[in-house]
């Protein structure tokens, strides 16, 4: 049900290269997510029962596209209130990861993580 997503730090270009050293153990696949606009490098694995998933492009940090998820989900669960937010939750316990459960919730079609970032209104973007 639960899910972390670990964004690295604005880093130059350069700098940003996969490397399976910075883990202690086997964290599963590495991968180019060539969709996006802009290049991201992803890799989940599960730490303790927990799913873990580490997203970073070559961009400032509050212009990622995880970044920007985060900003947009809150904002949606202050707009929608509690029972939005049990929802969600329940969506999520069914097995959902976090942006297709808003999708749903909202009834939204496509993409889940393309259409939530249309209610993206912060200027960082």
């Amino acid at each position: 049900m639960y899910e972390l997503t670990v964004l690295p730090q604005d880093i130059g270009a350069d700098q940003y290269v996969p490397d399976r050293s910075i883990f202690a153990f086997e964290p599963g696949p590495i991968r180019e997510q060539p969709s996006l606009d802009t290049l991201a490098i992803v890799a989940n694995f599960f730490l303790d029962g927990f799913e873990i998933e580490i997203f970073g492009q070559r961009i400032p940090t509050r212009q990622q596209f995880a970044y920007r998820h985060l900003i947009v989900e809150h904002n949606l669960l202050n707009k929608h209130g509690e029972k939005f937010r049990q929802q969600i939750i329940e969506l999520k316990r069914q097995g959902r990861k976090t942006e297709p459960a808003f999708a749903l919730a909202l009834g939204l079609t496509g993409d889940p993580y393309t259409e939530l970032l249309k209610n993206d209104k912060s200027p960082n973007c």
